[in-house]
């Protein structure tokens, strides 16, 4: 494409030229142009149809990631009746905690081996469900970005062909005046920079998800030290469990903020494609 770029060439005719362009198989500079044009058309021909199933790439991969996304909103119904029946059940074991209050070991009981481990795995599905509202968006992401791309194909054949057909008429009718082929190079420098910017925003998301599952790894030399005094880690576990069930109930409230936001973006996502529809 950039050789047959007329900006690139001199159309113009000195005196010297203009006498052996009569000669076979010389030409003016416009017919040399006009042959080279036509010998490198197979050429242009093949980058068309490499766009074409460029386009039809990006459509298959469309359709897979619609599937996937669909995936992830089934299993946010399923974590959200989930959580909504830890909840339940978290309201219930505090109403037998208030009936048990004379009962110190029974409300021990219910608070260190029942209501703790209920309240983590309300954490752990909320963190779940986190996790899939990011990847509906981050799909969504790459969905648009291909159909954006489909439509950056289109126009880049639509444009080419008509620039080229533009180049025949110009290249044999006016001898004087500069052809005009539009390129698409901006557009692809554009998107280039797009789908740039989207990996690394899905590579340091990974990268984030990847070391909180990491933290929660338990200390190795931690645990060999509780072990030293078997009745107090017992000890400082129970108490341990009994404080930290005011931070777990902050912490799903927390989640659940962050939950209805993620709801909240879908939402606005969802409506955008209903408006484009």
């Amino acid at each position: 494409m950039e050789d047959l770029d007329p900006n690139r060439r001199d159309f113009s005719i000195s005196r010297f030229e203009r006498v052996f362009s009569f000669l076979p198989g010389v030409g003016s500079r416009v017919k040399r142009y006009f042959r080279k044009f036509e010998s490198s058309q197979e050429a242009l021909d093949a980058i068309i149809k490499d766009l074409e199933a460029g386009r039809e790439m990006l459509r298959r991969d469309n359709l897979t990631l619609a599937d996937d996304q669909q995936a992830l909103r089934d299993s946010l119904g399923q974590l959200r009746r989930q959580i909504s029946l830890g909840k339940l059940i978290d309201r219930r074991l505090q109403s037998i905690l208030i009936e048990k209050g004379t009962d110190a070991d029974a409300g021990r009981f219910i608070e260190e081996e029942l209501l703790f481990p209920l309240r983590q795995r309300i954490v752990d599905l909320q963190q779940q469900l986190t996790v899939c509202q990011q990847g509906i968006l981050a799909l969504e992401v790459v969905i648009r970005n291909n159909r954006e791309l489909m439509r950056g194909v289109d126009r880049a054949i639509n444009v080419t062909v008509s620039a080229l057909n533009v180049a025949v008429t110009v290249a044999l009718a006016l001898a004087n005046q500069r052809l005009v082929l539009d390129r698409v190079e901006a557009l692809n420098a554009a998107t280039g920079n797009l789908i740039a910017g989207t990996s690394r925003a899905l590579r340091s998301q990974g990268v984030e998800i990847q070391t909180r599952a990491a933290s929660s790894v338990l200390d190795m030399e931690q645990l060999q030290g509780a072990f030293a005094d078997v009745i107090e880690a017992l000890d400082e576990v129970s108490r341990y469990r009994r404080d930290a069930l005011p931070k777990l109930d902050a912490q799903i409230d927390k989640l659940e903020q962050l939950t209805s936001e993620g709801e909240a973006a879908i939402r606005r996502m969802d409506q955008g494609n209903a408006a484009q529809s």
